[in-house]
């Protein structure tokens, strides 16, 4: 009888110990990096190949144990000291177990290195499964749009004013070419004739533009 029993504690050893060898594979989403604002909510998904685990266990930083969700009822378990942030969201659906998380917080190196991995009675876990999490400053996007929007209202008046002073120069380039071509080819005294006209030309449209350029003004002061 007793050597019966031997038997069976021998069997029972030799199954727990090959059955370690049965690890299953754990994915853990997103992989291998992301990026969140800092206070941004960041869900993260542990999902496994294989039988249904008993636990499924989460770590940030280190080795250390934070937090433990129990398959079977997704009921959690928070290891207090080990995270920097302040609500947890856990859900559980068949081979995906979700860990939403808020209020992120930056650490000294601007990121977090999250792994999870899965718990089966008598057996040992399997490798784990990590990604890191880069926390960037909240408002960072806001900020390059405020750059943007104070360089463009700094170069669009400069651009306004530029092609105005181009589209006078052709103006005033066009009209000097019409005129020349209009002249009589023996009139030797053309050119005088015509920069005599383009000066008189020059200072009635200089009143038009001066008048043009303060109702402008005006409307832009008025915005």
């Amino acid at each position: 009888m007793k050597e019966n029993i031997g038997v069976v504690v021998v069997i029972s050893v030799i199954f727990l110990h090959f059955g370690e060898v049965d690890s299953k594979s754990v994915h853990l989403v997103p992989s291998p990096k992301a990026q969140v604002e800092e206070g941004n909510e960041l869900s993260l998904h542990c999902s496994y190949d294989g039988n249904s685990p008993d636990f499924i266990n989460w770590y940030l930083n280190d080795d250390t144990v934070g937090l433990v969700i129990e398959a079977s009822s997704c009921n959690y378990l928070i290891i207090p000291g080990q995270y920097e942030i302040d609500r947890y969201v856990v859900s559980c659906h068949e081979t995906k177990f979700t860990l939403s998380i808020t209020s992120i917080s930056k650490n000294k190196d601007n990121n977090a290195t999250w792994k999870c991995d899965t718990t089966v009675i008598g057996m040992q876990p399997p490798q784990k499964a990590s990604t890191t999490i880069v926390v960037i400053d909240a408002g960072t996007s806001g900020q390059l749009l405020q750059t943007i929007i104070a360089i463009v209202s700094v170069l669009l008046p400069v651009a306004i004013i530029v092609f105005i002073a181009v589209a006078v120069y052709r103006k005033r380039k066009k009209w000097f070419t019409d005129c020349v071509k209009n002249r009589a080819n023996n009139d030797h005294n053309l050119e005088q004739m015509c920069m005599q006209e383009q000066v008189t030309h020059k200072g009635d449209k200089h009143q038009e533009q001066t008048d043009l350029l303060g109702v402008w003004r005006s409307g832009n002061s008025q915005i």
